[in-house]
Order: C-alpha cells, then structure tokens, then sequence
C-alpha cells in the first residue's frame, strides 16, 4: 500500500504538471519552481512531525529492512589511485537494482517502443510533430505523469534505503538532476538523450561530491590545494556550461553541415 501512494502522489502531481504546461500553456520552468514551491510546503504542513521515526511514528519495519538488505565489499573501490570504498565495506544493493530496473524500463520505453520515439520527435520539432499528426498535447502530458510516478519511487527508496523520512528531503537537488541530464549527454533543446546516458550522468555527479569527500587535499606539486564539499557545487555548475556548450556547438556544427544541401543548386545557363 505504501508503495501506491509514494508512486500515485508522484503521479498525480506530475499530472497537474503537465496541465498547467499543456493546457494552460505556462511555461514549464515556471510551473515545475512553483509547484516545486508548492508540493513542499504542503508536505511541511501535513505532516505533525519534520522526520521519522519521531513520537512514536516509525516507518514500516519489511520496507526498511527490504532495502536496508546489506552485502559486504569484497575488494577495494579505487578511482585514480585513491580509495573511495574500502573492502568489508557495507553496501546496500537492493536500491541500485531498483534504480537499473528502471533505467532498463526506461531505454526499452525509449528506444524501443512507438511511445519513445514520439516523445523524441515531439522534443525535437513540437511543430513538426504536430503537423505530422502526433497527439502532442497528450504525449506531454504523458511525459510529466511518468517524471512524477518515478519521482515519487524515489521517494519511497529513499526513505527505504536511509530508514527515516524527512520532509527535507531532495534539498538542492534539482542542479543535479539537470547536471546529470546534460552530461549524460541530453540535449537542453529536446530530441536527443537516453536512459544510460542520464544513468552515467548522474554516476559522474555523484563520484564527484564523493571524490571530494575522500581525497580532501589535492597536491599540484608547486601548490596544495584543500577541497571542501563547497568545490563540489562550483565543479557541477561548470560541468553543466560546459556540457550546454559542447551541445549548442555540436548543433551548430550540424546546420552548418547541412546547409549546403539545402541551398538550391544554380541551373545551367545555355
């Protein structure tokens, strides 16, 4: 039961999205902040405590012991040299595999069905699409359901994974989300990205934050360097232009490719 109304208040929240966007036709950057705002503040009122377990309030014990599932690392994680997780380490596996059967859903979905393909042509030419006889109107309202249905799945894993559900959960995540889209090489202007590539995209974000925690010190020989989780921040902002960069640029490369062939070719005088 738990399960169907973390998924179904992500659903339902995603679908009011997706109306105000499509129907109302407000932009979507507004709608997302403001109901951002919103869901937020409505969460802090409902709830009579900020976190549980609290007075008495504990979250059911199969659902934190289901994903609290833990396994023992074997051998040591390295990354250049530096350890980021020591062997005998605990990890908890049962969240990732959740996470890779979704993202396998998702490229299936993508790649693989009629429902993926729309949404590609609908992100990269709403107006074409349109004309070509797509029911855009509804394919976006499809996509702002499934965003909301997954993001409420997060939110039942994560209060899962850590055994304790806090209304300040997710803070300052949305730079991530976007950071972890875009260089997994989604396009900011639609049309183009993938399940494993948002995937990777976010596997970088996260070993960034984490790199910083564990190396902490970075000699350069002629100077030391001391990181702090602050780093992390100016390192994802600067991944995010960086990735949009490439992006226009590599747009850009391809009109100009194209160009030539659309140019009418000069007739033959006599």
């Amino acid at each position: 039961m738990a399960i169907g109304v973390a998924a179904g208040s992500g659903l339902i929240c995603g679908l009011l999205n997706g109306f105000l966007v499509v129907f109302l036709r407000i932009h979507p950057f507004i709608v997302t902040m403001g109901t951002l705002s919103i869901f937020r503040g409505l969460a802090l009122i409902s709830v009579p405590v900020k976190s549980l377990p609290a007075q008495g309030r504990e979250l059911p014990h199969a659902l934190t012991a289901f994903m609290g599932y833990r396994l023992t690392l074997p051998f040591d994680w390295t990354l250049f040299g530096y350890t980021l997780v020591e062997k005998g380490t605990f990890i908890n596996p049962v969240p990732m595999l959740i996470m890779l059967s979704c993202v396998l859903c998702a490229w299936v979905y993508l790649e693989h069905r009629v429902g993926g393909r729309e949404l590609f042509a609908v992100g990269g030419n709403e107006e074409a699409a349109r004309f070509s006889g797509l029911p855009v109107e509804r394919i976006k309202l499809r996509v702002y359901a499934l965003s909301g249905l997954m993001g409420g799945i997060a939110g039942f894993v994560s209060a899962g994974h850590y055994g304790s559900a806090n209304t300040a959960t997710g803070l300052g995540y949305e730079l991530n989300v976007i950071a972890a889209a875009v260089v997994g090489g989604a396009s900011m202007t639609g049309g183009r990205g993938s399940a494993f590539g948002a995937m990777l995209g976010a596997l970088v974000i996260k070993l960034i934050e984490n790199g910083i925690d564990v190396i902490q010190v970075v000699n350069l020989g002629f100077l030391k360097l001391r990181v702090s989780q602050e780093y992390g921040k100016i390192i994802i902002g600067a991944a995010i232009i960086v990735a949009v960069s490439v992006d226009r640029l590599s747009m850009y490369l391809r009109q100009r490719q194209r160009r030539p062939e659309l140019e009418p070719k000069p007739e033959n005088q006599p």
